[in-house]
């Protein structure tokens, strides 16, 4: 122990600016590991999969308000509008996401101004408001209502919790229930699962109670938004199937019914456009609602294929970047290596002279070299317990390599002395 204590006064500098290095080396390589891997699985989640279908948005066509209000001021039109998403979303040929983005005022919210609706928008945020009618104090959060089939196309997975039961889903008034609703990972800090919220949706209070939370950096494409991430939105479910209803539904679902046919078609590129069009007239014809007109949305495959190449380009740049600096470290580590050599050398030698043992003198080495590496690990741990993003298994992996690689350095210094010194006992 005195011996390396003595080793460390004289070499301090050196070996920590050596054990500095080597957790810089591997720091390097755990952000770059994680970079690709996050990399990978954005092109993954955001390409691989999209860039296979083609994307139509379908939209009703009621440009006049009082036509609108006429048409749902009937139970058996609403009645149409039902059969026709309940045939559009169970089509096999076609996949039928349906999104909306309606603001959902929420009583004794707990969250920040962050969840507000307008927040970082042109809108602005509005903020936290007396609500008259209710005696409560609101504020409009950002929501988004959604079907089964555009949660799944997106990859939305839940964090934490369960997912919606959506087969259970319903919103008739004779079936009235508690909405279980999901939550962008923002909301970790002020909800938990089981926690209830009273809010209204298309004038109709409801209890929404929070089954689960939603992955980190969770996005979908929203209305020429390739990547509208939703960390700080609440996901309501809409039904896998609307029901039939009656005269106190039909200002409620007369809205709802409207706002869930408006979405897009995820359609395979072996289908024609005349294809997808005749699916829709099928329907169309059976449900006997035609008010409804289809979108090409061209767009949608060229921002994706543009943002694939310039992710790519900069993955490959990225790259490049990183191993330079790598191979830098290595070429100052084995400077430093060999200046630490050269300063420990004159002691090995007097031991070797004293007649210390080629095993007494591995172990010393061994020591010696195992402060520099225990630095390396100190702070290679601290920094990692300091990042925002922290991948266990990669974590165990490096530091596996790390040892590896404090073996092939002690065994490469200790074959150098070994050598050195038996070219003096030869000399002698």
């Amino acid at each position: 122990m005195i011996e390396n204590y003595f080793d460390f006064k004289k070499n301090g500098l050196f070996i920590v600016l050596k054990g500095i290095l080597l957790s810089l080396f591997f720091l390097i390589l755990y952000v770059s590991l994680l970079f690709m891997a996050s990399t990978d699985y954005a092109i993954n989640r955001d390409f691989s999969m999209k860039q296979n279908v083609n994307l139509y948005s379908l939209i009703d066509t009621f440009s006049d308000p009082n036509d609108f209000s006429k048409f749902r001021d009937s139970v058996t039109s609403i009645q149409k509008v039902s059969q026709f998403y309940n045939q559009l979303n169970q089509n096999q040929e076609i996949t039928f996401l349906s999104i909306f983005d309606q603001p959902v005022p929420i009583a004794n919210f707990k969250g920040g101004i962050k969840f507000d609706h307008g927040y970082e928008t042109d809108v602005g945020e509005k903020g936290a408001y007396f609500d008259e009618i209710s005696n409560e104090k609101l504020i409009d959060i950002k929501s988004l209502q959604m079907n089964e089939k555009a949660f799944s196309f997106y990859n939305l997975k839940v964090s934490k919790g369960t997912e919606i039961p959506w087969d259970n889903i319903t919103y008739t008034s004779s079936q009235k229930m508690m909405i279980p609703v999901i939550l962008g990972s923002n909301y970790l800090d002020s909800y938990a699962i089981g926690d209830q919220l009273k809010g209204t949706l298309y004038f109709e209070t409801f209890d929404f109670k929070v089954v689960g939370f939603l992955a980190e950096n969770s996005s979908v494409y929203y209305k020429n938004d390739i990547n509208k991430f939703i960390d700080s939105y609440m996901i309501i479910p809409y039904p896998n199937q609307l029901s039939p209803i009656g005269e106190n539904d039909k200002f409620f679902s007369g809205i709802l019914n409207f706002a869930m046919i408006n979405g897009d078609i995820a359609a395979s590129k072996k289908l024609s456009t005349d294809n997808v069009l005749s699916q829709l007239d099928d329907i169309s014809k059976r449900t006997k609602f035609d008010n409804y007109t289809l979108l090409n949305t061209p767009s949608y495959l060229i921002q994706f294929n543009l943002m694939r190449r310039t992710i790519q380009k900069n993955w490959h740049l990225v790259t490049l970047i990183i191993m330079l600096m790598c191979m830098s470290l290595i070429v100052v580590l084995i400077f430093l290596n060999l200046v630490l050599l050269k300063k420990r050398y004159n002691k090995f030698k007097i031991l070797w002279y004293k007649g210390v043992s080629q095993q007494r003198l591995a172990w010393y080495l061994f020591l010696l070299m195992m402060k520099e590496y225990m630095i390396s690990y100190l702070v290679f741990l601290v920094v990692y317990a300091a990042l925002s993003i922290r991948q266990e298994n990669m974590l165990k992996i490096l530091l596996i390599v790390q040892t590896c690689c404090f073996m092939l350095d002690y065994l490469l210094i200790k074959s150098i002395c070994q050598t050195k010194l038996k070219e003096i006992s030869s000399r002698a």
